[in-house]
C-alpha cells in the first residue's frame, strides 16, 4: 500500500492541510509571549536584546530566523546521522503527543504514566500493530533501523499495556475523564484495523491538532488581534506548503517518488516538531504566567 502513489499523495495532502497549520500558530505564539513576558528580566524573553525587542519586525524576523535555522539544522543532522535522528524524533514526539493529551492530569506518577500512555500510541502500539509497513517506513528513513528499533518497540508494548491499565483506572474514578479511555478506545481499534499511515493522520490531523489548536487560539487571541493571528498563520502556512512541494519534486527526481514522499513527511515533521517544542514545551510555560501546557 506504501508505494501506491495515490495513497502516498492523499496522505501528503491530509498532513499538509489539517496537520501542518497546528504549527503555524507559533510565530503568534511567540508573538504573545513577547507581549506579555517582555517586562519580567527573570524570564527567557527577558534576556533577548532591547534592539530587537523593541522592534516588533525585528523581533518577528529574529523569530523566524531562528525556526527556520532550527528546521534546517534537523534535516542537516539527518543526512549525517539518521538513525540517532530518528531515535530521538521518536522519543520526543512521543513526549510532545503525550503532553498534548495530559495537560489536565494532576499528580506526578499520574501525569508521567498518561503522557506514556497517549505518546507511546503512535510510537510503540501503531509500529507493534503493522510491523511490516513500519520497518519499510523506518528503513526508509534510516537504512536497516528496524533491526534496532522494533525489538526495543515489542519490548515496550509490555509496558505500554501496564501502564495503559493503571490509566484507564485513575480516569475511570474521575468520571468527568472517563472520556479519555474512550478516545484510547477508538484510536486502538482505528489502528489495529487500518493501516499505519491513516492511523497516524488521524491521530496528528484529528486527535492532536484541533486540541492544540483550541488551547493555542484560547491563550493567543487575548493580547492580539484576530485578524493579524490569521493573516500570520496562513502565511507560514503557505510558506510551509510551497517548501513541502518543492521538496518532493526536487527527492523525486533522485529518489523516486515512494521514498521522497516518505522523507518529506516525517523528516520535514522532524524538522518542525525540534523548534516547536522548545518554544512549546520549553519557552511558553516559563514566558507566561500562567500553569498551562498548550502541545
Amino acid at each position: 500500500m506504501f508505494e501506491n502513489e495515490l495513497y502516498l499523495t492523499f496522505s501528503f495532502l491530509v498532513i499538509l492541510i489539517f496537520g501542518i497549520p497546528h504549527g503555524a500558530f507559533d510565530a503568534s505564539i511567540a508573538i504573545t509571549i513577547k507581549n506579555d513576558g517582555e517586562k519580567n528580566l527573570n524570564l527567557p524573553i527577558g534576556r533577548i536584546p532591547n534592539l530587537i525587542l523593541s522592534s516588533p519586525f525585528l523581533y518577528y524576523l529574529s523569530f523566524l530566523i531562528i525556526y527556520m535555522l532550527l528546521a534546517f539544522l534537523t534535516v542537516i543532522a539527518w543526512i549525517y546521522w539518521p538513525f540517532i535522528c530518528l531515535m530521538v524524533f521518536l522519543l520526543i514526539s512521543g513526549i510532545h503527543f503525550g503532553r498534548g493529551d495530559s495537560n489536565d492530569i494532576s499528580g506526578n506518577l499520574d501525569y508521567i504514566n498518561s503522557v506514556f500512555v497517549h505518546g507511546g500510541l503512535s510510537i510503540i502500539v501503531i509500529p507493534f500493530a503493522h510491523p511490516e509497513d513500519v520497518s519499510l517506513l523506518f528503513n526508509v528513513l534510516s537504512k536497516d533501523s528496524s533491526k534496532l528499533i522494533m525489538p526495543i518497540i515489542n519490548n515496550l508494548i509490555y509496558l505500554w499495556i501496564a501502564c495503559l491499565a493503571f490509566h484507564c483506572y485513575m480516569r475511570l474514578k474521575n468520571k468527568n475523564k472517563g472520556i479519555r479511555v474512550i478516545e484510547i478506545a477508538i484510536m486502538l481499534c482505528i489502528i489495529f484495523t487500518m493501516p499505519p499511515i491513516v492511523s497516524f493522520i488521524v491521530y496528528f490531523c484529528f486527535v492532536h491538532s484541533p486540541r492544540h489548536t483550541l488551547k493555542v487560539w484560547n491563550l493567543i487571541r487575548v493580547s492580539q488581534k484576530k485578524k493579524n493571528i490569521i493573516i500570520s498563520t496562513t502565511l507560514i502556512t503557505f510558506i510551509t506548503w510551497i517548501m513541502s512541494g518543492y521538496g518532493i519534486y526536487f527527492l523525486n527526481e533522485i529518489e523516486g517518488f515512494f521514498r521522497a514522499t516518505i522523507q518529506i513527511i516525517f523528516i520535514g515533521l522532524a524538522a518542525l516538531t525540534v523548534p516547536h517544542m522548545i518554544l512549546i514545551d520549553y519557552l511558553l510555560p516559563r514566558s507566561l504566567p500562567i500553569n498551562q501546557n498548550t502541545q
